[in-house]
């Protein structure tokens, strides 16, 4: 996987539709989308159907709480534990809205969590904030020091 990626942890066909969009709009590289936690995990850590690939930490990723087969939390949890991934940014984008998920989000190592809405265009409006703070405003370290960091 390339580093100049945002990753999308989404179970919804009207989420991807919503985030292609909207994405495509702000950030000028690939979008990859993973449809549920196993497959984030997969493509993330390189196993599975990924196993062998070279690493590559993406730009970050957006994380939907709510997706089937592993849940949201563990994929945060797995991934903040692991030496290769523990750097890459994870934006949480759920419904879910309340105070014990937002602080074990961010205890687990979340940088930010973002609560959908109801109203599309809200929620369209939010995403194009979240996105262009993470891809415009916020400075990530270069893609070879979040290398060196997993040497």
């Amino acid at each position: 996987m390339r580093n100049d990626v945002l990753v999308v942890v989404a179970n919804d066909a009207d989420d991807e539709a919503l985030f292609l969009k909207t994405v495509k709009s702000i950030v000028p590289f690939p979008v990859v989308f993973a449809h549920d936690g196993a497959e984030a995990l997969d493509l993330l850590l390189g196993t599975g159907a990924y196993a062998g690939r070279e690493f590559v930490s993406p730009l970050m990723v957006l994380l939907d709480l709510n997706v089937p087969r592993v849940c949201g939390l563990d994929v945060l949890r797995r991934l903040k534990s692991d030496r290769r991934t523990k750097e890459i940014p994870v934006v949480v984008w759920t419904a879910l809205n309340n105070e014990s998920v937002i602080d074990e989000s961010y205890h687990l190592g979340a940088n930010s969590f973002v609560t959908k809405d109801i109203n599309r265009e809200t929620n369209l409006d939010k995403l194009k904030m979240t996105l262009e703070y993470w891809m415009k405003i916020n400075l990530l370290p270069p893609a070879g020091l979040r290398r060196a960091a997993f040497s």
